[in-house]
């Protein structure tokens, strides 16, 4: 959990509130979570992020945009 202000940088913050408009849960946060340390990780390995890019893109079909 963060503890500093948000005045004083020391990551990287992300919300949620578009992937709730959507429907994700906990589940879907924890898959995304592990999507985005395998993007970091993979120090710009195109097969990895390929892969990665396919795991997002099935999870926006599964839970499209809601008008």
């Amino acid at each position: 959990m963060e503890t500093r202000s948000p005045l004083h940088t020391s990551g990287i913050r992300m919300g949620t509130a578009a992937l709730t408009t959507r429907g994700l849960k906990e589940p879907e946060m924890a898959q995304i979570a592990g999507i985005i340390d395998r993007v970091f990780r993979s120090k710009g390995d195109e097969s990895v992020l390929r892969q990665c890019r396919e795991e997002v893109l099935a999870i926006c079909a599964r839970f499209p945009m809601k008008h």
